[in-house]
Formats: C-alpha cells, sequence, structure tokens
C-alpha cells in the first residue's frame, strides 16, 4: 500500500477531475481502498458518514473481511496520519461513524461553488469572464472520475458536472455580451465534451454570426438538428429555430451594439408616464431569507390597495419594497413610482415630494393636492411611499385622498408606524431567525456570510458567529453593517466589540441613507419622534432582560405624570420599538438587544439605570415567591417565561451583595429547579450561600438544600449529605420554617441510598411542617413519599391502604402535577405483588405529566416505567421510553443520577436482545462519567446489569468484550447519549435483525 505518511506532508484535497490526495509539491499516492474512503468522505463532507455505510462503499460487498469494522478503522488511522498535521483538514469520530471536516478552501469543489457565486454578483461582466476561465481551469476530467457511476458517488458528481456545465454556458453568454473574440473557439471546446447542450450550440451560431460568418452558424444547426435526430429521436426547441431565421434575416437585434444597449431588464426600464424623472432602481444585493414576505405580500396586493410595511428601523422594510417594486412594475402600464419621504421634515411636504417625483409642474394658485390627484387620474400605476413615520399626518391624508378618488393606483407604503387609514393592510416585517445553538443553518447567518464575502470573498462562517447573530437579533442592517467589518475584523472580534463600542455597526459608503449609515443612527430616527415622556418610558423597558407582562412593566417602570403605563407600552408596539408576542395565549412585550442597549446607555448617563434595576430585581422576587406559594397549574411555565429577568435580578442581588433578596430567590426557586433539572439555579443557591454564610440568616436552610440537592442530582451524595445536614443544623438554630427544605433533602438523599426508615421519619417531619403552613400539596407529595418508604421496608398492605386515601384527596386540588406524582406512588406500590396493575398506573401518570412542566417528575416516571417494562412489559415500549429519556438531556443538566440508571436498563435491554457488542460499548462508557456512584446502586436492578453483562462477556469472548468496553471508555458524554440512542434505535426498527443476533447466540451456546 502505497502512501505518504509523513505527518510534516502540506496537503490538499482535489475532487474536480480524478481525485486525488496530493502534497502541493508532490504527490501523495493513496491505495485504491484509501482512495475509495476518501472519496465516500469527501462526498459526505460535514455530515456523519456511519460504518456500515462505509465499509459497504470501501469494500463494496464484494471483497469485505468477515468483521470490516477493525479494517475500518485502520484506514481510517492511515487516512489520518497522512492530514495529521493540517488544520483545515479533519477526521473526527462521531457514534455511529465519522465526520470529514475540510475547510471551504482546501476543496476544490467548495472553491468553485463560491467563486460561481461571486463571480455572478460581480458587476463588471470582463471581471466575471476572468474570474469564470480561472474557476473553470480547476477541471481535470469529470467530478469523480474513477466513481461517478457507483452509488455513493453518482448524485454527488451529477451535481457538480452539471454545476459545471452552466458556468461554460454562464461564461459563453458573458463573453458574447463583452465581445470576447475568443468565443468562438472557446464554445467549440466546450461542445466537444458536451456535444449536445442546446445552448452552447445557439451561442456557437450567434458567435459565428457576430465574426461574420453567418453560413457556418446555419451550418451548425443543421449538424446539431441531424444529431439530436438520429442519436436521441427529436428536434431543437422553438428557440433555436427563431435563432435560424434571425440568422437568415439579418436581425439587426443579433448585433452586438443592439443587445448592450437594450440590456438593462425591462422591469427596471423607465415606463411610459408623464412627467416621471426617475424609475425604482433595483437593490443590489442579492435579498436574503425575505421569500415567504414576498409571497404574502404579493398575495396582499392582489386584493388590497393600500399595503403598508411595518417593522423596526433596519428590518428591510425599504429593500423589501424596492424588491416587490421591480418585480411588479411591469404589471403597472405607468409603472412603479418611489417616494423616498425620509428626505423631508414635515407632512406639509408629502404632496410637494410626491409632485415632483410624477413630474408635476408648479401652477400658480393651482393646489399642489388636486394637482398631483389629477395627473394620477386613470393612470395604472404602483406608487411607494417609503418611511412614512416621521410625517404620518402628511402620508395618511394623501393616501386617503388618493383611495377615494383614484381606482387605478395602487399604494404601497413603508413605515416603522401604521397609516391608520380606512382599508390599510398590515404586513410587519420581522428580524430573521438567528440560530439555536451552534446552528449556522439560520437565516441571519446565511444573510452575515453573503454580505460578508462581498467584501472578504474567502469568508467561512466560524462558531461565533451564530451568537453574533444572535446579539445582533437577526436584524438586517445590523447583520450587514457588522458583516462589511469582515475586511478588516474578525467575527470574535466585532463580537467582544460590539457592547462596548456600538458604533463599531457603521457604514462608510458614500451613497448609504444618513439614517442607515450605523445603527445608532437608525434607532435614534424613531426615538427621537418620541415626547420625553415616552423616551423616559422606553429607556426603562430596557431593564428587561427578556420578553416581560403589562403587569410587570406597570410596577417597575416609575413615570411621571399621569401616563399609563400599560397604554405606553402599547403605544410603543404600534411604533416598532417594543415586539409583541403570545405566550400561551398571554400577551407578552420585549425589546430587541440593540434596543434595550441603546436605552439602558441613557440610563447610565442619566445615572438612574441602578434604581431602575433594583426595582426590577425586587419585583421578580416577589413574582418568583408569589408562584412557589400557589403552585397553580401554569406556575412552572409562568417562571419559564420569566427566566431571563429571573437570571437578570440573581445577577444584581449577587454584584450588589444583597444576601436577603439573593437567599429570598434561592428559596422561592427551589422546588421550580427540582422540576425542571435547570443546573444554572443550583450554581444560583452556591452563590447566595456564599455571600451569605457565614451569618444565621434564617433562610439559609433552603439555600444549603438547594445546594444539597444539585450535588444529589449530580451523583455527588457525600456533599449532598454534608449541605443538607448544614441546613438541617441552621434550621434548628433560627426556628425558621424554611427547614423544611433542608429536612426534605436530608430524606430524599437517604431514600436514594436505600435508607428507607431514616428517609420516612425525615418526610413524616416535613408534612408536619407543611401541614403547618397550610401547604397542603407539598405535604401530600411527601405523605405519598413516606408511604412508599414503607412499602419499601415490607409493610406492604399498610401502604397500599394509605396510598388510596392520599390519591383521593390528591384529586380533590385538581392539579395535574399533584395526581400525577401520587400515581406514581401508587404505581411503585402496586409493583409488589400487580406488575400488571403497576404499568397500567405508570401510563397513566405519564399521561398526567405530559401536560406540566415538571420534568424531574416526568423523567423518573419515565425511567420506572421503563424499569418496569423490562422486567415485566414490553421490550418495545421500554426501548421508547429510553430513547425519549437519552434524547431529552441533550443541553440539560447531566444528572448522573438519571443517567447511570437509563444506561443500566439501555445495557440490559440490548444484552437481552442479543445486541452484545452495543450492550459491551455502553458498559465501557459508564465509569468514565459515574465515578461517584456506587457501584451497587440501585441494587434491585443492579443485580440484571450484573447477570446480562455476563452473558454478553460469555458471548462475544474475553477479548471483543474488552476491545468494545475500550470503545465505549473513549466516549464523551455526547457520544455516550448518541451511540445509546442509534443502539436503541437498531434495536427497535429491525425486529428480523434482532431475532437473527437471538438465533446467531443460541446456535453458539448449542
Amino acid at each position: 500500500m502505497e502512501f505518504n505518511e509523513d505527518p510534516r506532508n502540506s496537503v490538499k484535497l482535489q475532487v474536480l477531475g480524478s481525485l486525488a490526495l496530493r502534497e502541493r509539491d508532490s504527490d501523495v499516492s493513496l491505495s485504491p481502498k484509501l482512495r475509495r474512503l476518501l472519496a465516500a468522505l469527501v462526498v459526505r463532507a460535514g455530515e456523519l458518514a456511519s460504518v456500515d455505510w462505509l465499509a459497504e462503499t470501501v469494500w463494496v460487498n464484494r471483497d469485505a473481511p468477515d468483521d470490516p469494522r477493525p479494517a475500518l478503522h485502520t484506514l481510517i488511522s492511515r487516512l489520518r496520519a497522512v492530514t495529521a498535521n493540517m488544520t483545515d483538514i479533519a477526521i473526527t469520530t462521531s457514534p455511529p461513524g465519522y465526520i470529514f471536516q475540510v475547510s471551504r478552501e482546501t476543496l476544490d469543489a467548495y472553491v468553485f461553488e463560491d467563486g460561481i457565486r461571486t463571480a455572478r454578483q460581480t458587476e463588471s461582466p470582463a471581471d466575471a469572464v476572468m474570474q469564470l476561465a480561472r474557476l473553470l481551469a480547476l477541471w481535470r476530467g469529470p467530478a469523480y472520475a474513477e466513481f461517478a457511476d457507483e452509488d455513493f458517488a453518482r448524485a454527488e458528481a451529477s451535481r457538480l458536472n452539471a454545476l459545471r456545465q452552466a458556468a461554460r454556458e454562464d461564461l459563453i453568454e458573458l463573453m458574447l455580451e463583452t465581445g470576447d473574440t475568443r468565443a468562438v473557439s472557446e464554445v467549440r471546446s466546450f461542445i466537444a465534451e458536451d456535444p449536445f447542450s442546446e445552448r452552447l450550440h445557439t451561442q456557437h451560431m450567434l458567435a459565428l454570426y457576430r465574426a461574420g460568418n453567418a453560413a457556418d452558424a446555419l451550418r451548425v444547426c443543421r449538424e446539431y438538428r441531424l444529431l439530436l435526430g438520429e442519436e436521441l429521436g427529436i428536434v431543437p426547441s422553438s428557440l433555436m429555430a427563431e435563432l435560424e431565421l434571425k440568422i437568415l434575416k439579418n436581425d439587426p437585434s443579433l448585433s452586438l451594439s443592439t443587445q448592450n444597449s437594450t440590456s438593462t431588464p425591462a422591469s427596471l426600464e423607465p415606463q411610459e408616464f408623464s412627467g416621471t424623472k426617475e424609475p425604482v432602481k433595483a437593490w443590489r444585493n442579492k435579498l436574503v431569507g425575505r421569500d415567504e414576505d414576498m409571497s404574502a405580500v404579493k398575495e396582499l396586493m392582489d386584493s388590497r390597495r393600500l399595503v403598508t410595511l411595518t417593522g423596526p428601523g433596519g428590518v428591510g422594510k425599504t429593500q423589501l419594497a424596492k424588491t416587490l417594486a421591480n418585480d411588479l412594475s411591469s404589471q403597472y402600464r405607468g409603472g412603479a413610482l418611489f417616494c423616498e419621504l425620509a428626505s423631508i421634515g414635515a407632512a406639509s411636504q408629502v404632496i410637494e415630494l410626491i409632485a415632483s417625483v410624477i413630474g408635476a409642474v408648479p401652477e400658480s394658485g393651482s393646489d399642489p393636492m388636486a394637482q398631483v390627484l389629477k395627473l394620477l387620474a386613470g393612470r395604472e400605476a404602483l406608487l411607494i411611499l417609503d418611511n412614512c413615520e416621521h410625517v404620518l399626518l402628511g402620508a395618511a391624508s394623501f393616501v386617503e385622498q388618493l383611495l377615494a378618488r383614484n381606482s387605478t393606483v395602487q399604494v404601497l407604503a413603508t413605515s416603522r408606524e401604521r397609516l391608520d387609514v380606512v382599508d390599510e393592510q398590515v404586513w410587519e416585517l420581522s428580524t430573521l431567525p438567528v440560530p439555536q445553538g451552534d446552528d449556522l443553518q439560520a437565516l441571519s447567518v446565511q444573510l452575515f456570510t453573503e454580505r460578508a464575502r462581498l467584501v472578504n470573498p474567502r469568508f467561512m462562517a466560524p462558531a461565533e458567529l451564530a451568537e453574533l447573530c444572535r446579539q445582533l437579533d437577526g436584524l438586517p442592517l445590523a447583520i450587514e453593517l457588522a458583516a462589511a467589518r469582515m475586511k478588516s475584523m474578525t467575527v470574535k472580534e466585532v463580537l467582544d466589540r460590539l457592547v462596548g463600542n456600538p458604533g463599531i455597526l457603521s457604514n462608510r459608503h458614500r451613497t448609504a441613507n444618513s439614517r442607515h449609515q450605523s445603527l445608532i443612527s437608525v434607532v435614534d430616527w424613531s426615538y427621537q419622534l418620541l415626547d420625553r415622556e415616552q423616551q423616559a418610558i422606553f429607556d426603562q423597558l430596557s431593564v428587561f432582560a427578556g420578553e416581560f407582562s403589562l403587569d410587570a412593566a406597570s410596577e417597575i417602570v416609575d413615570a411621571s405624570g399621569t401616563i399609563d403605563i400599560p397604554t405606553a407600552v402599547l403605544d410603543l408596539v404600534d411604533r416598532s420599538l417594543v415586539k409583541h408576542s403570545e405566550l400561551d395565549g398571554r400577551s407578552r412585550y420585549s425589546l430587541l438587544d440593540t434596543l434595550r442597549r441603546y436605552g439602558r446607555q441613557h440610563l447610565l448617563e442619566q445615572s438612574i439605570l441602578d434604581q431602575a434595576l433594583a426595582r426590577h430585581a425586587a419585583w421578580y422576587i416577589e413574582f418568583a415567591e408569589s408562584a412557589e406559594e400557589g403552585f397553580k397549574a401554569d406556575w412552572i411555565s409562568s417562571l419559564d417565561a420569566e427566566l431571563p429577568n429571573l437570571r437578570a435580578a440573581h445577577r444584581w442581588l449577587i454584584h450588589h451583595r444583597d444576601a436577603e433578596g439573593a437567599l429570598r430567590l434561592t428559596k422561592a426557586l427551589h422546588y421550580y429547579a427540582l422540576c425542571t433539572l435547570r443546573a444554572e439555579v443550583y450554581d444560583w443557591a452556591e452563590e447566595a450561600l456564599s455571600l451569605a454564610e457565614p451569618s444565621h440568616h434564617p433562610l439559609l436552610p433552603a439555600a444549603y438544600a438547594s445546594v444539597a440537592i444539585g450535588s444529589w442530582l449530580a451523583a455527588d451524595f457525600d456533599r449532598g449529605l454534608l449541605m443538607a445536614d448544614k441546613g438541617v443544623d441552621a434550621g434548628q438554630h433560627s426556628g425558621h420554617p424554611s427547614v423544611r427544605y433542608a429536612i426534605a433533602a436530608r430524606g430524599d438523599i437517604d431514600f436514594v441510598q436505600k435508607r428507607f426508615d431514616t428517609a420516612a421519619d425525615y418526610y413524616h417531619k416535613v408534612v408536619d411542617l407543611t401541614t403547618a403552613e397550610g401547604v397542603r400539596e407539598i405535604a401530600l407529595i411527601y405523605r405519598g413519599l413516606e408511604i412508599v418508604c414503607m412499602a419499601r421496608t415490607g409493610r406492604v398492605p399498610e401502604a397500599r391502604e394509605l396510598i388510596g386515601q392520599v390519591l383521593l384527596e390528591a384529586q380533590q386540588f385538581g392539579s395535574s402535577d399533584l395526581k400525577s406524582k401520587v400515581t406514581l406512588f401508587a404505581a411503585e406500590i402496586a409493583l409488589y405483588g400487580d406488575p400488571a396493575e403497576s404499568l397500567r398506573l405508570l401510563h397513566e401518570a405519564m399521561e398526567l405529566a405530559r401536560r406540566v412542566g415538571n420534568l424531574f417528575h416526568k423523567q423518573e416516571l419515565m425511567l420506572t416505567a421503563a424499569w418496569t417494562e423490562i422486567i415485566h412489559g414490553s421490550p418495545d415500549r421500554a426501548a421508547a421510553l429510553l430513547s425519549e429519556l437519552l434524547n431529552s438531556w441533550r443541553g440539560l443538566l447531566h444528572l448522573d443520577y438519571f443517567f447511570i440508571r437509563v444506561l443500566r436498563g439501555t445495557i440490559v435491554l440490548l444484552a437481552g436482545a442479543g445486541c452484545d457488542e452495543m450492550a459491551a460499548v455502553l458498559n465501557g462508557a459508564m465509569p468514565r462519567h459515574f465515578t461517584a456512584v456506587p457501584a451497587n446502586y440501585d441494587s434491585k436492578y443492579y443485580t440484571l446489569l450484573e447477570k446480562a453483562l455476563t452473558d454478553v462477556k460469555q458471548h462475544l469472548g474475553a477479548e471483543r468484550f474488552d476491545v468494545a468496553q475500550s470503545f465505549g471508555s473513549g466516549l464523551t458524554h455526547e457520544e455516550t447519549i448518541d451511540y445509546a440512542v442509534a443502539a436503541i434505535d437498531t434495536f427497535s426498527s429491525d425486529d428480523l435483525l434482532r431475532q437473527r443476533r437471538l438465533d446467531e447466540r443460541n446456535s453458539h451456546e448449542e
């Protein structure tokens, strides 16, 4: 096998023409299998290529070894050795396969695609000709020449070859447009490789005709017609026939000068209209991410004479309006008329500007409005009124009279506030979607990339771009201004400087409208249209970290005078300065981050930011406390909605060393943290605790309890026990009711460590304390846990009777969450003697749990149901539950307490189905992640696990068992989840495979 394994080599991938991995100075020879593997990885660059698919591709099912996986891993290792010293190429392991990662500058296919895109955006045809010629020179033959007829490469090869063909045709078209004399010889060489392309033949005919060879042009047409007839049995299209006829007639439209003089798209040419001074100018750059808006507005314009595009400054209203005008102007005999109202400063000037645009000559003593309406009478035209918000009265007055007296002119307006005219149809333009997590496919990222490549053709979207687009709110103007910086800065540098230096988002284009030369000027334009009271309210709304309610705004905003805060907020919504949304039937309001930063800067300059943030923190402490006290049906979702504001309140309290406020917030969110499994809320408890210690604050027990539960969920039982005991001691010292939180935490830790007698005692104390406080819902939950402890210690008949009473009482509260919890307790007790009834109750509880947001309870419930299905029920239902559990943990708190039990259940399930290797891999993954969990933790199920692993090891043999475990030990937390989910999917999706594996195992045992 010949290839250079020296890691010092600098290599570059080439996939256009014959595939090769080659050194820049000398070739690196690869064996056929390595070449095939490389081709397969390149075909799926950036995507997961499974081990099974790669093995089938490399060996084509002919000469594959019995177990191709080890051989494939060896090939991967050798390929990695060749690329080891390259930062722009990586082959990463991602169970159940590999991902080939390569920069766009390294792969010729990417270079070609990006270059074509750039060439098509180049304004100069001559420059575009040179760019296309250089790109086409990259080709050394058909794409994936060695593998083009094979299944794995066929689609990608066809796509690249089609792109090459389109580029060739574009090149000839541009050469014809510029009068390039090389067009004839160039098109002949292309036809030699693609003799059936009609477009190339028509281009050849036109090139010959312009070179003075009309007879040769006609001969090309005849020969092509003969070729199609003999080879394919078809005739050329009517377009070629029309060209042939024009050549015979020596039609002057075919000459180069005529072509150049009429090359402007018809929709952009001046239309027949008396006095029209200037048509709508096409937007220079491609409109990105507005296809749905375009379609929707066009549909509205089919039935409405006045459509107003609204939205915040910089959202792209003008750009969309101009694009619509160019698309639609051919439908109006009078064309499209564009009136830029931003250039005037008073409502009275609106009619003067419109008169100027349509070419009305002022007449002494005449009414300008009457003159404009007269000139527009009977004209079929589209009138665009851009930026109406600062002259609303003048714009609305004109439009109202126009629509009342004229039935042929249609109006498209843009404004940050609606015109409020009869029959006005409003279309609100939203910001572009921003990435979720690290996703770089969002439309905001696409726009940034598109614009960045105008100033830096080599721009590649880095991971930080997702966060930058979020910081920019998906606001198109902000994105374009930031993208313009890619000529001299990186994304990370812009992101780092954004908050402290908003001026970084500015535009140096000399022709840019002054309002769009910086993001600050865009916001200033809207802000200056507010009166002083409205400005003060807007500034104070900037203290909200996320969405907020009208109730919160009413309490937090400190407004002078008699202005009604809710009304003021709604007015700001109308002006596109505040965004309205809906959540569970309730109205929510928010500011874009760019507007929030602007408002906070004003508060800071006035030295009132701290006071506003103090009111914000105080209100959200009270809000959290009221939510915990009520435990209403939607208490979890109401706190979820306010999490950004709760987070901001906590940060302010810690920064100002307000121990009292921090502890109050921690206590109020104790049950919320447990129900939602949000790790950050436990971190808040840690910070509050560190701020309050070593005082004897009466709320310390609740903080200790939260830290104890957080430690327990991370399987750090020793620290959990220590924190719970500290909380109990602190509560006994202060005598404060908050001691119940610490006592409950102490009971939970004893429960999971199988000390059921002491756990029952702690739970009983919690029942007494919560009953005394009047929190009956909490008392019922801990009474249920106390009864479960009874069953675990052998008092099953007594437990069965008592849990029935608790279940009846829970039903009286009408809470799905409470009923689901108590039903789970009943299911656990029913398991002692009646597994079928236990499963029925578990599925009933799960149905209830899906209606509420209590993740902790849902996880516990599903896990109990999964193990019960494994032992007493359906393996398929168990598999579905385990898969859902695993998928739900992506991005959540790493709950080792739950996770180890899920993995153990998955191993038992897979072992029982004969999926021995997968079971061994997952067993290998456990020690790395769960060293804090005792080996015999959850002993009832641990016995099943030990038996399953003994069977797996016997069937695989010690060597294969160790190899599989070794692979598992190298998996990260996320890779472990991926592998487990994939293993369960394999188990669930192929009954024949499952039966075959069991048959193989049974045959082996015989």
